[in-house]
């Protein structure tokens, strides 16, 4: 079962999240906050982002708002797996 302390989330910082939205590439994007937040499968960012066609082209032609959007509802998804496991 996967486990992840919701305290490494809370290294994703407004920053990173910045750093991310300005990157074209969705895999790119998230590597650095997965990275942070000490999560090693990418199990939840896939569910939350399978809306998204195979080339990612919604994250490509999204503004960085949108992007910022997505991005923390992947974040709060985390935390409430996280939750979950604990």
């Amino acid at each position: 079962m996967r486990t992840l302390d919701l305290t490494r989330l809370d290294a994703i910082t407004p920053e990173l999240i910045e750093r991310a939205t300005q990157e074209h590439d969705l895999d790119t994007a998230l590597w650095p906050l997965q990275i942070a937040a000490g999560i090693e499968a990418g199990d939840t960012a896939g569910l939350f982002f399978s809306f998204m066609d195979g080339e990612n082209s919604q994250w490509f032609d999204a503004s960085p708002a949108e992007r910022k959007r997505w991005l923390l509802g992947w974040i709060g998804l985390e935390k409430r797996h996280a939750g979950f496991a604990g």
